[in-house]
This record gives C-alpha cells, sequence and structure tokens, in this order.
C-alpha cells in the first residue's frame, strides 16, 4: 500500500510539473492554477493541447485560469505512455 502511494505522488507531481502552467506563463496564471481548489483522484485525462492532466478537474482549474483546452480523450495523452503502451 504504501509503494502505491509513494506511486501515486510521484506520478502526480510529474503531471502537474509538465502542465502547461509552468511553462513560460505569466505570473497571473500560476497564481490561478495554485488556487484553484481540485481533488487529488488520479483519474488522468488528454487536453486538446497534447497535455496529460491528473483529472478533469485539473482541467477545469486551467480553464478558469484562462487556457483553452478541452478532454481529448480519457487516460493519458499517449506521448506520455511508456514506449510499451503506446499504440
Amino acid at each position: 500500500m504504501f509503494k502505491f502511494i509513494v506511486l501515486f505522488i510521484a506520478l502526480f507531481v510529474i503531471l502537474v510539473n509538465g502542465a502547461p502552467a509552468e511553462k513560460g506563463v505569466s505570473p497571473a496564471f500560476t497564481t490561478c492554477t495554485k488556487a484553484c481548489q481540485t481533488n487529488y483522484h488520479l483519474n488522468p485525462v488528454c487536453g486538446t493541447d497534447g497535455q496529460s492532466y491528473p483529472n478533469e478537474d485539473t482541467l477545469r482549474c486551467y480553464n478558469r485560469c484562462g487556457q483553452t483546452v478541452q478532454v481529448a480523450s480519457k487516460g493519458f495523452c499517449k506521448k506520455h505512455l511508456p514506449p510499451s503502451q503506446r499504440e
């Protein structure tokens, strides 16, 4: 169980750090996304921007903060999957 929790936290951190808010956007956008009240359930979605989000709640947060992105598909974007799991 402990390994699962550590894996979940590590994956969540990787997803959040890989999300667009950390890539050269305004400080106001970063402040806005940090203030969002999102849940920590890992139910990943792939956005129309090609980024994986931990869940739809996080994606909606980005939209409230000025980004325009929709859910392209459920699950991680293919580029974020290990090569053995890509189709």
